[in-house]
């Protein structure tokens, strides 16, 4: 059988000088510019460090500018507290001075805390990524399951349609209707209270308690006008109890 290539003892044998030859001229390149290509590498190496930390410098001195024009606006403030409260951060002591910090999941009753307080979340968005140069619905979409995006998203902005609400006069608010289902639309809290009987009347009792923003409340059963006090109030069957409630119109929706 014929041996071809290099496992050909006679190859080997006429390859060795060309061999030798490249493996010297490469000896004598190194002893000769090894310095060189140290001095070069080490250049290189010393530009791409340089630049990554003059860039790193340069955009925090970028977000304290932003911050000093813009850091009481409230958007940005939101945007600070929302970081913070999906980068929350659980910090294990390993020595006397040392520690180290694990990631300690998303702070779901403080985003949706801040969300009733947003007025416009692009804004917030613009300030998240100018700060910390990440999306803020992508991070959102991460750290929360579905029903907590939907409790979040359906909390923004909750604060300033509820103060809209107060505003409108009495004369031009639209009563609901007997039979629909209610949900509490105060953000911190709409409060129920126990119904007194007057004979066919009923009235204000004692505060029976408060519902959670988007929380049913129950079913309209009957509707009261007060002229006098400016006000429309709802007798409601609440769901899984006996206990009829008093609600101010204005302090509920038709939608969680």
């Amino acid at each position: 059988m014929e041996n071809n290539g290099l496992g050909n003892p006679a190859t080997l044998v006429a390859l060795a000088p060309t061999i030798t030859k490249t493996a010297d001229r490469t000896v004598d390149f190194l002893a000769n510019n090894g310095a060189k290509v140290v001095k070069n590498s080490f250049l290189t190496v010393a530009v791409l460090v340089t630049g990554y930390y003059s860039w790193k410098y340069v955009k925090a001195w970028r977000v304290r500018q932003y911050l000093q024009a813009h850091g009481h606006e409230a958007y940005v403030i939101a945007a600070m507290v929302l970081y913070k409260a999906m980068h929350k951060n659980w910090s294990i002591p390993v020595a006397w001075f040392w520690s180290v910090d694990l990631p300690d999941g998303t702070d779901e009753a403080m985003l949706n805390q801040i969300a009733i307080q947003v007025q416009d979340i692009k804004d917030v968005a613009q300030a998240y990524h100018k700060i910390y140069g990440g999306n803020l619905h992508l991070e959102i979409q991460n750290e929360l399951s579905t029903d907590e995006m939907i409790t979040f998203y359906n909390n923004l902005g909750a604060k300033g349609d509820y103060e809209d609400a107060q505003n409108v006069p009495y004369n031009e608010l639209v009563p609901f209707y007997v039979g629909e289902k209610v949900y509490a639309a105060n953000p911190n809290g709409t409060p129920i209270f126990n119904v007194v009987e007057n004979g066919s009347t009923y009235s204000y009792g004692p505060l029976y308690g408060r519902k959670n923003k988007g929380e049913l409340i129950g079913t309209i059963m009957y509707i009261f006008h007060n002229d006098v006090a400016q006000r429309i109030s709802y007798l409601i069957d609440q769901p899984w109890t006996t206990t009829e409630v008093l609600v101010n119109h204005r302090e509920i929706s038709k939608t969680p």
